[in-house]
């Protein structure tokens, strides 16, 4: 076990969400820095809120990033009986989404991705509905977790240094 840990830390290997080295932000500092910017959109609540709360957000701490989700919604028929009623439905549910630092107008990630989930259609409407919002809460905790995970890959991965200048001619 030790030569294997050893044999990681050579290549550059390091814990997701482990310590960094010397001077550097945690990464839950960095993810408690990300805003979530406020909807218009109902689609968007709950998948804001799980966010917030992955990202471990707090109003104390000021915001570096600021995410932008864009969400639709479908719904799709997915098995229909032979006297045409519908007994299962798929909910379709796409996020395309930015992550940008504050001050610039240009996202420094941005990313889409469907979770998708379903729900069996009752006679009762009250059954249905409850069915309906179950499923649309499973949907958006599968792209909340999908959100984070990728956003984190992102944050961990290693900032490119800056172009080196070109070499100046002999004048």
């Amino acid at each position: 076990m030790a030569l294997a840990s050893l044999a990681l830390a050579s290549c550059g290997f390091h814990p997701l969400y482990g310590t960094l080295r010397g001077g550097e932000e945690s990464l839950q500092e960095r993810l408690s820095a990300i805003e979530i910017a406020p909807s218009s959109s109902g689609k968007n609540n709950i998948l804001e809120a799980m966010l917030t709360r992955r990202f471990g957000r707090q109003d104390r701490v000021k915001g570096r990033y600021v995410l932008h989700l864009d969400v639709a919604v479908k719904e799709q028929d997915l098995f229909i009986r032979t006297d045409a009623k519908v007994t299962r439905q798929n909910v379709i549910y796409a996020v395309r989404y930015r992550l940008e630092e504050k001050g610039r107008k240009r996202p420094v990630f941005r990313d889409y991705l469907r979770a998708t989930t379903a729900y069996n259609r009752r006679a009762s409407q009250f059954e249905t509905l409850a069915a309906q919002r179950a499923a649309w809460r499973r949907a958006a905790i599968q792209a909340a977790e999908a959100i984070q995970r990728r956003v984190v890959l992102f944050l961990r991965a290693p900032k490119k240094p800056p172009p080196a200048a070109p070499p100046r001619s002999p004048s």
